[in-house]
């Protein structure tokens, strides 16, 4: 086989900030300034919150009452931004954005790496510090892109990351030939055809939770149109198709997808 040139690719990226800012809709945006000029830098501060919109402190617009008092803007405010977040993972699921990292803890590193989209359920940003929890991990230096984070242009070359070529075809024996990076994108395009390919069957997932592939099965069926007409059918649905999946194997309760997937249900149309 011809070897072609191949060369990195450089995607254009967002802090975490600019990608909330992006993910936002029109609505949400104009929500959000005006609840931003309401409220100083300090005060943002004391909620651990930046101001995404840009908007600048009016002290004109200012309540009366102390921030503490203001109930309503703190309501409203803790509104928009769950909405935001909520689109952030959205995006993140269903590969409209691609989040990278570093590794800060268990293990501190010092390489880029692309965290996972199927984990979005899993994922709590500190927007503050820039950084993300996933269970146990700790990522920081975040950067988000609507390219797929790639080291290399892949065309009918052997498979290059770093400068050396992958084991071809993967197997137990040189499976620790990879890099973390390489297995995190494994993982990533497993759960894809999980989601997307009818006959694709789920690694038996151990001690790792189902739910972010549940999650993801389902903003890919709310995208299709697909979903039933009430949040306790799909929930239904759902469980029955993780379990399709996972054969022989205990699996998600569609209990357990009904209380903690509710809010990314959308209702059909019509």
């Amino acid at each position: 086989m011809e070897t072609k040139t191949t060369e990195s690719v450089t995607a254009p990226s967002m802090t975490l900030v600019q990608a909330l800012w992006h993910v936002a809709d029109q609505q949400t945006r104009a929500a959000l300034r005006f609840l931003e000029k309401r409220v100083s830098d300090d005060d943002l501060r004391r909620l651990q919150r930046v101001r995404i919109s840009g908007a600048p402190y009016d002290p004109a617009m200012r309540p009366s009452v102390t921030l503490n008092e203001d109930e309503e803007w703190r309501l409203r405010y803790a509104e928009t931004y769950t909405r935001i977040l909520r689109s952030l993972s959205q995006c993140l699921e269903t590969g409209a954005l691609h989040l990278t990292g570093v590794q800060m803890w268990p293990e501190r590193r010092t390489e880029r790496e692309p965290i996972p989209g199927v984990w979005a359920a899993d994922m709590v940003f500190d927007v503050e510090r820039g950084s993300v929890s996933v269970g146990a991990m700790v990522y920081v230096a975040l950067q988000l892109s609507t390219e797929c984070p790639s080291l290399i242009t892949r065309t009918d070359a052997p498979s290059l990351v770093r400068g050396h070529r992958l084991p071809d075809p993967i197997t137990p024996g040189n499976i620790r030939a990879l890099s973390d990076q390489e297995v995190l994108l494994l993982l990533e395009d497993h759960a894809r055809r999980v989601v997307e390919g009818p006959d694709a069957k789920l690694i038996p997932p151990g001690k790792i939770s189902l739910l972010p592939v549940i999650k993801r099965k389902l903003l890919h069926r709310v995208e299709r149109g697909e979903q039933r007409p009430t949040w306790g059918a799909e929930a239904h649905a759902l469980a029955e198709w993780i379990a399709s999946k996972l054969l022989s194997h205990d699996t998600t309760k569609a209990s357990t997808i009904e209380k903690k997937l509710s809010r990314f249900y959308v209702r059909p149309k019509g």
